[in-house]
């Protein structure tokens, strides 16, 4: 859902019945969520690692669920912008995660 978006943008354009105009407008809007992204990376910081995956896990299947129930426009640009944030709560548990398994001298 991440990098998926850019070569179909056309056909979701298409098949949700609005111009490349408008559904670039939604990609960017999806981008601009990333700049809430330090305060979603403190999830694992203040819960468990764990628990900040599981909360981006569900974040991110509640969002594409969405579009499979209610296939309209509106619900893909929620879709796009909450399985963004699901992303963003994900990455930063799972590298705190492994961060904390994986000694210091067998990383990179």
């Amino acid at each position: 859902m991440y990098r998926m978006i850019y070569p179909c943008l056309s056909y979701f354009a298409k098949g949700l019945g609005v111009d490349l105009r408008t559904i670039s407008y939604t990609v960017t809007a999806r981008s601009l969520t990333g700049l809430i992204t330090p305060f979603l990376a403190s999830i694992a910081d203040s819960r468990d690692r764990k628990t900040g995956m599981l909360i981006g896990t569900l974040t991110f299947t509640v969002a594409i669920s969405l579009v499979v129930l209610w296939p309209t426009f509106i619900a893909f640009c929620l879709a796009l912008s909450l399985s963004m944030v699901g992303y963003l709560i994900f990455v930063p548990s799972l590298q705190a995660y492994l961060g904390n398994r994986v000694p210091y001298e067998k990383r990179g």
